[in-house]
């Protein structure tokens, strides 16, 4: 891939984003959470040019095929043990994938790994607090992965809990 490539689809990603912004009042946040999947739909059906869209169970299915080597579990876990949890049964995410990379409404410039996604790492660190929380411990004292995770789930939690607890509009 091009570094033009990469700035190309970035400012198209961004201007999507402008326009949830604007149309319906979302951040980018709100995007990942709950409109994912409408911002993967329209990046890809209007950009085109090779973009696909992905969500997690495809992805599993993809790595399964040996079709994704990008997609590599974070540091102490397995796939097998995401499917303990109930990774694709627990989180959800839509994303758009463009040549090897990821991206979404937080993640404009795109990452090789779709667990580095911020809304995807926020949501495994909430499975793992469920599911696993004395090796989340563990992996988040060993690991900076874990503990930018930790962060990423601090900042974005905030905005998340208003967005749930907003009165509705009678």
């Amino acid at each position: 891939m091009t570094d033009e490539n990469t700035q190309d689809i970035s400012v198209a990603l961004e201007a999507l984003v402008e326009s949830f912004r604007t149309l319906d009042g979302v951040s980018r946040v709100a995007i990942n959470t709950g409109l994912c999947a409408d911002f993967a739909d329209a990046f890809t059906s209007s950009y085109g040019n090779g973009t696909d869209m992905m969500d997690l169970e495809t992805m599993v299915e993809e790595v399964g095929e040996g079709r994704m080597p990008g997609a590599v579990p974070p540091p102490g876990l397995t796939w097998e043990l995401l499917g303990e949890m109930g990774m694709t049964e627990q989180l959800s995410h839509s994303w758009v994938i463009f040549e090897g990379r990821h991206y979404d409404a937080e993640s404009t410039a795109g990452v090789d790994n779709p667990f580095d996604l911020l809304c995807v790492r926020h949501g495994l660190h909430e499975l793992m607090v469920l599911r696993q929380p004395d090796l989340l411990a563990k992996l988040t004292e060993e690991h900076p992965w874990w503990q930018k995770t930790l962060d990423v789930r601090k900042q974005r939690e905030p905005e998340i809990e208003a967005m749930w607890n907003r009165p509705v509009p009678a």
